[in-house]
């Protein structure tokens, strides 16, 4: 006899597994939107192995067209030979520039055909070693923190 599921016995199994997966590094998959966003670069991704590497790289239209968007005129952003005789010797990019890279996303536990409900991402910390130079690529994983329910409006 096949056991029939019922929406709370869904929530009720993604909650639990969810909570299994708190503090576990997550790696990234190879995002089916890679396709679209850069043409041909989509990279298979052994999730055993290092962190995936992102076909995103800072170009300098990419850092210049990320500074205006967001209202940053600094010539460090923006100007290329200001930025060559700068303390960085080469055009860098806002650390929040981040944020339009292809990155490992932890979106809790996975279902075949997916879950009958929405979740949202709030939020990210980055760790810096270095600023980001024109040119510089990524390898990106994330770690889940927390679950907070959010009642229904």
């Amino acid at each position: 006899m096949v056991k029939e599921e019922t929406f709370e016995s869904i929530i009720n199994e993604f909650r639990e597994l969810s909570q299994k997966g708190i503090e576990e590094q997550v790696l990234g998959e190879g995002y089916p939107l890679d396709m679209h966003l850069h043409p041909g670069t989509m990279q298979p991704y052994d999730a055993s192995g290092p962190p995936y590497q992102s076909p995103f790289v800072l170009t300098r239209p990419v850092i210049q067209t990320y500074a205006a968007v967001i209202g940053d005129d600094n010539p460090l952003y923006t100007d290329p030979e200001y930025a060559k005789n700068g303390p960085y010797g080469c055009l860098i990019a806002p650390g929040t520039a981040l944020i339009i890279a292809r990155n490992a996303m932890w979106h809790g536990a996975r279902r075949k055909g997916g879950w009958p409900i929405a979740n949202f991402h709030s939020g990210t910390a980055w760790e810096f070693f270095d600023v980001l130079r024109e040119g510089t690529g990524f390898q990106t994983s994330s770690v889940g923190k927390e679950i907070i329910e959010k009642p229904g409006a």
